[in-house]
């Protein structure tokens, strides 16, 4: 009896896994074309395109059930989770529109929508991986990259705090290693949480 319950809920868990990434990549998709749609293939410079592409292909990986899809759904749900955080509470207050940035076009999706429901799924309905790291590596190289894009005039942006030549090195620094800080303590804050909920 206990074991037919335990199968049961095992087999519900596993659905409500499928529904919630079913629903991630309809979503990463629908944001990804309003994106592209603005922006071109500059699109792919942004931090929160990047990683909602990699949430889209976490999610097919988890759906054709490839082993250590936990690997690469914890380091999408940390990344999707740090654009959420990043966009509330750094890029409104420094002048963006809240509405347009939550709420609007590709912002909806990409900013709200698939992150929420990445770390539902995560961490209620999925199996965890347990170290930070690899989230941090991946946003490491990624700003540097960025910082270095900015520097020698390839891109300007995407984000102001990668503007090098408008806010400085200095400045440039502190940012770079205090939003690295902030993804290394936010991937621990999920394995806190996941802890806890097990």
């Amino acid at each position: 009896m206990r074991t037919t319950r335990y199968v049961a809920e095992n087999f519900l868990v596993m659905q409500a896994a499928v529904i919630f990434n079913l629903l991630i990549i309809l979503f990463a998709l629908i944001g990804l074309y309003f994106s592209y749609r603005k922006h071109s293939v500059q699109c792919f410079f942004f931090y929160t395109v990047l990683s909602n592409c990699i949430g889209l292909i976490a999610a097919v990986i988890l759906l054709l059930n490839i082993e250590g899809y936990e690997v690469i759904r914890f380091m999408a749900t940390v990344m999707l989770c740090f654009t959420f955080l990043v966009t509330a509470f750094v890029l409104v207050p420094l002048g963006g529109d809240f509405k347009e940035l939550m709420f609007g076009n590709s912002g909806l999706f990409h900013h709200t929508l698939v992150p929420i429901l990445s770390l539902v799924s995560y961490l209620f309905f999925e199996k965890h991986h347990n170290s930070p790291w690899i989230p941090v590596i991946f946003t490491m190289f990624y700003g540097l990259l960025i910082y270095y894009l900015n520097y020698i005039r390839v891109i300007e942006g995407p984000y102001p705090f990668f503007k090098i030549h408008k806010i400085g090195i200095p400045k440039s620094v502190m940012w770079f290693f205090t939003l690295l800080f902030s993804v290394y303590v936010l991937a621990n804050l999920i394995i806190f949480v996941v802890g806890k909920c097990s």
